[in-house]
């Protein structure tokens, strides 16, 4: 007997163990929320993957959905409130494909070096 996820996540099932066996045999899916993040996630791997960054435009043209999924993986990390467990596998695995967190951070302290290197070479910030 467990939990049954998508199909009565707020009580125990009391279907049986062979029950259960079975749907699984036909890959039936306990947590619809859960797999529509892993296939998101898996998106946004190829992207990373082909590009080497995952800097997935808001309105990306091959997969519009997924610049949407990529803002919303920063606002629920942005939360006040606590994560839960499953949020925090979400987080970890995002860290270890590189995601940013804060790209408009990260976009002002590229700049802001590039400047600098500008001002070393030349002596000054006019950079017109």
């Amino acid at each position: 007997i467990r939990e049954t996820g998508y199909v009565n996540a707020t009580r125990t099932s009391n279907m049986t163990e062979e029950r259960i066996e079975l749907l699984n045999t036909i890959g039936f899916v306990w947590d619809s929320y859960e797999a529509a993040w892993e296939q998101m996630y898996s998106a946004l791997v190829e992207f990373q993957q082909e590009h080497g960054h995952c800097e997935v435009p808001t309105k990306y043209p091959p997969n519009p959905a997924l610049g949407m999924w990529v803002g919303r993986q920063r606002v629920v990390r942005k939360r006040k409130r606590k994560p839960t467990s499953s949020q925090l596998k979400h987080f970890r695995m995002l860290d270890a494909i590189g995601f940013n967190w804060d790209p408009h951070k990260s976009t002002w302290e590229k700049m802001f070096a590039e400047l600098k290197a500008f001002k070393r070479l030349h002596g000054h910030c006019d950079v017109t």
